[in-house]
């Protein structure tokens, strides 16, 4: 029977035809559960550490945006080993990112923007260094982001948005930088005027690192920028 508690509930051994519902994909092999897709579907609740979404150890993509969720981002997640893609975005959920999720150690993937998140990112998401895309926007994130994320070399998309972070130890492997609506200060890295698109806008920037190899033409500044209510970062590109 349902649990009423639980819209995972029906995730149990006894059950074989659910590698065809929608938004399920299975092993052709070992009929193991792999993907779950489950976008716009309302589960208007917390996930819990018993829901038998948990049971599923093989899955390896997890999509659960605008599905209403509320709540903490339960620490179990950290207990799905095959992860390379975790996707809650656009939800209710509150409280601090939970530091289990740097034992992830395989998700290229993590979208928690648009959610209530408070409190500063956890050390631990610094570890995840097969990371490709990485958003924590629109949330209300503050603190340094840690030291280690310096470290991404595979890092291209980097969206922190519309948070209150004071300071960011910058990767090189960067193409897409959204750093808009921060707390963020100082000076900017010469190296990011390389990427392809940078928003710095509504910070307090106040100079750009000087650099030899700089020079501000069409093939060297990003192709997409916004130095919007950063004022004297954008006076001295203009000169």
């Amino acid at each position: 029977m349902k649990d009423p508690d639980d819209d995972f509930s029906l995730w149990n051994t006894s059950i074989s035809d659910y590698c065809s519902w929608r938004g399920v994909k299975c092993d052709a092999k070992s009929g193991e559960v792999i993907s779950l897709v489950l976008d716009f579907i309302l589960l208007n609740r917390p996930l819990k550490s018993n829901s038998s979404l948990f049971k599923l150890q093989h899955l390896s993509h997890l999509s659960l945006s605008a599905c209403d969720l509320r709540g903490e981002i339960i620490s179990s997640l950290g207990n799905l080993p095959h992860l390379t893609y975790l996707d809650l975005s656009n939800n209710h959920l509150v409280g601090e990112i939970p530091s289990s999720l740097g034992n992830l150690s395989h998700l290229t993937y993590l979208d928690l923007s648009n959610n209530h998140l408070i409190g500063e990112v956890p050390s631990s998401i610094g570890s995840l260094n097969q990371l490709t895309f990485l958003s924590f926007s629109s949330n209300n994130l503050s603190g340094n982001i840690p030291i280690s994320f310096a470290n991404f070399n595979k890092l291209s998309n980097l969206l922190l948005y519309q948070n209150k972070f004071s300071y960011i130890d910058f990767p090189l492997s960067l193409s897409d930088l959204d750093l808009s609506y921060n707390k963020l200060e100082g000076q900017v890295p010469s190296f990011l005027w390389r990427l392809y698109s940078l928003k710095l806008s509504h910070n307090s920037f106040t100079n750009l690192e000087k650099s030899d190899q700089v020079v501000f033409d069409e093939s060297h500044i990003a192709t997409h920028f916004d130095l919007i209510g950063t004022q004297p970062l954008a006076e001295f590109i203009r000169t």
